[in-house]
C-alpha cells in the first residue's frame, strides 16, 4: 500500500520504525531492513541495548517525528528535551542574564561574519563560510560581534541559547520564565541547584581587563541596573534603581580597585542569585520531584578559577572552584592526604553528587559516616532552608535572606 494512502497514525509508526531501525544499524551494527523484522528484533533485545539505543537519539527523532504529524501551529504535543533527564545538578539557571540571547542572534552571526570579510544578507552563505574556518579562529575573533546590550551589561557573550521560532527541530520556543511561570517544564526530576559565594568574580575579569573599562561603568552607572527589572535605560526610574545600588553597595563610593568586593556582590546577586532563586521557588512549587539548593563557601587550595584568572585578592570561591573538589584536576596539582581540609571537605561533597546519582536523594541514608548524619531537606514553601557548604555544613533559613538586591527593590522579574 503506497505511504500516501496510509493514516496519520500508520504513517507515523512506520516513520518511527524506520528512523529507530537506522539508529540501530548506524550505532550497534544491527543489519535490519524490514520494519516487521525490526519489531521482532527489537523485543528480544536487552534492557541495556535499548537503553544505548535511547541514548543515541532514538528518542529525538520519535518525538520529532510524532509532531511533525500530531503538532498543531505552535501547539507542540511532546516537547523534545521531555524524558532525556533523570536528574539534574546545575550551577545558574536559564533565568540568569548570561544565559540566553535576548537580542538578535541573526545580528551577531552576521558580525562575525563581516569581521572576517564576508559581506551578505544570506544565512546560507554566512553558515557555509563560518564553517570553512576553525574553532579556534572563530572563538578568538567573537568579541567583536557582542551586542551593544551586552557589552553595556559587562557580558562578553555574543553566541548563547535563544528563543525560536516554532519549527519541528526547534528546542525552545517560548521564554524560560513563561515556561516555569504556565508549568510547562518539560522534566518533572530531581533537582539540585546551587552557586558560589563569588560568583560575579568571573564578570569582574573583562572590566579589569578594560571591556568596558571601570572608567566607562563608574561614568555611566546606570549600566549595572538589572535586566530583569524591565526598566528603559535612560528612564528615571532606573536612574533611580541605579542610585539605589551605589547607595547600597557601593556605599556611595566610586566603583574602582577599593571596590572590587562590593562590584562582585552586585554581579553575584543580580546575574546568578536572582535567578536561581527564582528557578528553585517556581520548580518546587509545580514539580513533585524534590528540588535541593546550596550556597558553596568553602574556599581552599582546590578553587580552580580563582587560579587561571588570578583575582586571588578577593575573598570567596568562585565560579567553578567546586570543580576541584570534584574531581582531580592536574592544574590544581595533587594533594591526596585525607588529614587536609579539603581533601576532607572534598569526601562529603563527592558522597553528596554520588548519591544522588545514584538515588535521586543526596542524602538516601541517614547514618552516613561520611556526611555525619546530615539530612539535605528539598526545598518547598513550608521548608525554603539552604544548605550552607563550608568547613561546617549548615543552614540558612530561606535562600532569599543571602540576596542583597532583590527584595529590596520590591520589583518582579519581567521579560524584556
Amino acid at each position: 500500500m503506497p505511504v500516501e494512502a496510509l493514516g496519520a497514525e500508520e504513517q507515523c509508526t512506520r516513520m518511527i520504525f524506520g528512523k529507530l531501525r537506522q539508529v540501530v544499524t548506524q550505532k550497534f551494527g544491527y543489519g535490519i531492513k524490514e520494519n516487521r523484522a525490526f519489531k521482532v528484533a527489537i523485543s528480544t533485545m536487552s534492557a541495556k541495548d535499548l537503553e544505548r539505543i535511547i541514548r543515541n537519539g532514538a528518542l529525538y527523532h520519535i518525538k520529532r517525528i510524532y509532531r511533525q504529524f500530531f503538532a498543531r501551529g505552535e501547539t507542540v504535543v511532546v516537547r523534545v528535551s521531555e524524558g532525556l533527564l533523570k536528574g539534574r545538578r546545575l550551577v545558574g539557571s536559564a533565568l540568569c542574564p548570561w544565559a540566553l540571547n535576548e537580542d538578535n542572534p541573526y545580528d551577531a552571526a552576521f558580525k562575525l561574519g563581516r569581521a572576517f570579510g564576508l559581506e551578505t544578507k544570506d544565512p546560507k552563505v554566512l553558515v557555509d563560510f563560518l564553517r570553512k574556518i576553525s574553532a579556534c579562529v572563530l572563538t578568538k575573533k567573537q568579541s567583536v560581534a557582542v551586542s551593544e546590550t551586552n557589552k553595556r551589561e559587562c557580558l562578553p557573550f555574543p553566541f548563547l541559547p535563544c528563543i525560536e521560532q516554532p519549527s519541528p527541530n526547534a528546542f525552545l520556543t517560548e521564554h524560560p520564565l513563561k515556561i516555569l511561570e504556565k508549568n510547562a517544564i518539560a522534566s518533572d526530576v530531581p533537582y539540585i541547584t546551587g552557586i558560589n559565594e563569588m560568583e560575579g568574580v568571573i564578570l569582574l575579569k573583562p572590566v579589569v581587563d578594560k571591556l568596558p573599562p571601570i572608567q566607562v561603568i563608574e561614568k555611566d552607572f546606570e549600566r549595572l541596573v538589572p535586566r530583569f527589572l524591565g526598566l528603559k535605560h535612560g528612564t528615571e526610574k532606573s536612574k533611580e534603581v541605579a542610585s539605589k545600588i551605589r547607595q547600597f553597595y557601593f556605599k556611595n563610593r566610586k566603583f574602582d580597585k577599593k571596590t572590587y568586593r562590593e562590584y562582585c556582590d552586585l554581579i553575584t546577586d543580580t546575574y546568578f542569585l536572582q535567578g536561581m532563586h527564582t528557578t528553585t521557588r517556581l520548580h518546587s512549587k509545580w514539580c513533585k520531584s524534590p528540588v535541593y539548593n546550596y550556597y558553596f563557601v568553602f574556599e581552599g587550595d582546590f578553587g580552580l578559577l580563582k587560579k587561571i584568572i588570578n583575582l586571588k585578592s578577593i575573598p570567596g570561591p568562585v565560579h567553578a572552584d567546586d570543580l576541584g573538589y570534584l574531581f582531580h584536576i592536574p592544574v590544581i596539582g595533587p594533594n591526596t592526604d585525607p588529614k587536609t581540609r579539603e581533601m576532607k571537605f572534598s569526601k562529603k561533597i563527592v558522597r553528596l553528587w554520588t548519591n544522588f546519582a545514584k538515588h535521586r536523594n543526596p542524602t538516601p541514608f541517614p547514618a552516613d559516616p561520611v556526611l555525619h548524619d546530615l539530612i539535605w531537606k528539598p526545598f518547598s514553601e513550608e521548608n525554603s532552608d539552604c544548605l550552607i557548604m563550608g568547613d561546617h555544613f549548615q543552614w540558612v533559613a530561606g535562600l532569599i535572606r543571602l540576596m542583597r538586591i532583590f527584595l529590596r527593590f520590591i520589583m518582579t522579574p519581567r521579560i524584556v
